[in-house]
């Protein structure tokens, strides 16, 4: 599959009339969905939703309340530590959790920090992180009715970059987790977290 934008018809004309001659292809002028990505078109804007897919997640894995809702992904003091390897809780810790990354990668950047905190003991929950998986997920489950929006913006600085770390407070390895922000004429455009 590929993607692309051109400003001028004539530009996009040329390139599909150019691989029309070696490939055989499918042209669609606004796509509606991409990886599980539901995408809104306007004249001056897009935006992006990942409805279906928290829906079939809701749907498949029932193991959390989705009559709660919360304000934040995680709770914010809680200490995570890991857990016993030969004595793990009886409960889908792992299909949940490896359910979120996609969700919060691509558009629900408030939840990537905790997505990628709960990932990080797949092999080695304790019931707490089961109770966080739950209220990752009940804070997903909630937050279909919003979307990222792309606008046309001109007037917004090109490229901006922003990063922060926290200076090694992991309790348990003693590293740093760090984010990056990248923003394309005012777009949040690229987001990562990484330990």
């Amino acid at each position: 599959m590929t993607v692309m934008g051109y400003e001028a018809e004539t530009q996009s004309d040329a390139f599909i009339a150019h691989f029309h001659k070696t490939i055989k292809m499918t042209v669609k002028k606004q796509i509606v969905f991409i990886l599980q990505i539901k995408l809104e078109w306007t004249e001056n804007a897009v935006s992006l939703s990942q409805n279906r897919q928290i829906k079939c997640m809701k749907e498949k894995l029932d193991v959390y309340d989705s009559e709660r809702v919360f304000t934040t992904s995680m709770e914010t003091k809680i200490k995570l530590t890991k857990g016993d390897v030969n004595n793990l809780p009886d409960v889908p810790y792992c299909e949940l959790v490896c359910s979120l990354p996609s969700i919060a990668r691509y558009t629900l950047p408030d939840s990537l920090f905790a997505v990628t905190l709960l990932c990080r003991f797949l092999t080695n929950y304790t019931e707490v992180h089961r109770k966080a998986a739950n209220r990752n997920a009940c804070y997903t489950a909630s937050s279909t009715d919003r979307e990222l929006l792309y606008t046309r913006n001109m007037e917004a600085p090109v490229l901006e970059l922003s990063t922060d770390s926290d200076w090694g407070r992991d309790q348990i390895h003693g590293r740093s987790t760090s984010g990056v922000l990248l923003l394309l004429y005012g777009n949040n455009v690229a987001w990562s977290t990484e330990k």
